[in-house]
Parts: structure tokens; C-alpha cells; sequence
């Protein structure tokens, strides 16, 4: 949803509540699962300091359906994803807008054999998370064994 490099300059708008600013910290890179020291990193690295030292799990366990704590670390649940990208929107800064490809790619990634053409697909899923629309296409046509089928978004 949000790019790691566009952190700092979305956690640091005067009118998000710290539930805001952790579920944006779980936005980047959203289809993972983020431990508490990962999430105080990202938060650190984007010089929100005092909400890397504030209590993460006390803070998303509170609203019920948000985020979850499954048994790999917290995730955006469906409503948690929509919420953060409702206030990405507000905030002028637009969720990635590709989303159905990019989980079209993902489920098309393990179908893959061949480690070059998977490695170039991976890479283009990055692109497209982080909004980098050229790279991503470049990326894609550029693979190795560029003669795969893609999905249609």
C-alpha cells in the first residue's frame, strides 16, 4: 500500500493518531507479516521515535478488526487495509493503484518454475507496490523467458 521511502513524510502529519501511524507502519509492505521490533524500526528509521517506544500491541489490540496478531506478527485485516488506505487517501497519499494485479502476480508467482523469470517477477511486484509503474513494466518484459502468460488485472 505505502512505500517504505514514503513513510516519513506520511507519519509525521499532525492529525493521525498513533492507532493511524502503526497501521500505516503495517501498510508498508502490507502482504507480510511485521513483528513488534520491525514495526518500532520502521517507525524509528522514519523519525517517529516516541511511537517506536510506545506500547505497539497495547495500541493495535484495542479497535477490534484492524489489525490481528497471528503467530508471524501483526497484519492489516480487510477492514484494518481499506481503513489505512481511506486515510492514505485523505492524506493525499494514494494507495498503490494496482492492487489486483499485484495479487494476481502473487498467485501467479508460485506457479513459476524457472528462477530467473520468478526473481524478475518478484521484483516487478516490488516496482508495483511502490508505485515505480516503469520499472515494473520493465521488469516484466525483460525477464529471461519473457513468454509467460500474464494475469489480467
Amino acid at each position: 500500500m505505502l512505500a517504505d521511502s514514503q513513510l516519513k513524510d506520511v507519519l509525521h502529519q499532525p492529525s493521525l493518531r498513533r492507532l493511524d501511524q502503526l497501521l500505516i507502519c503495517l501498510s508498508v509492505d502490507a502482504h507480510r507479516p511485521k513483528k513488534i521490533r520491525e514495526l518500532a524500526g520502521l517507525a524509528a528509521n522514519a523519525g517517529a521515535r516516541t511511537l517506536a517506544k510506545s506500547n505497539i500491541s497495547d495500541t493495535l489490540g484495542r479497535p477490534a478488526g484492524l489489525a490481528v496478531r497471528t503467530r508471524n506478527g501483526w497484519e492489516l485485516t480487510a477492514e484494518g487495509r481499506r481503513h489505512t488506505a481511506e486515510l492514505l487517501a485523505s492524506l493525499g497519499h494514494a494507495a498503490s493503484p494496482t492492487p489486483k494485479l499485484v495479487t494476481n502476480l502473487r498467485g501467479f508467482l508460485g506457479k513459476l518454475t524457472n528462477p530467473g523469470t520468478r526473481a524478475f517477477v518478484e521484483e516487478a511486484i516490488l516496482c508495483l507496490e511502490g508505485r515505480h509503474l516503469r520499472a515494473a513494466s520493465v521488469a516484466l518484459t525483460r525477464s529471461p523467458s519473457a513468454t509467460y502468460p500474464l494475469p489480467r488485472p
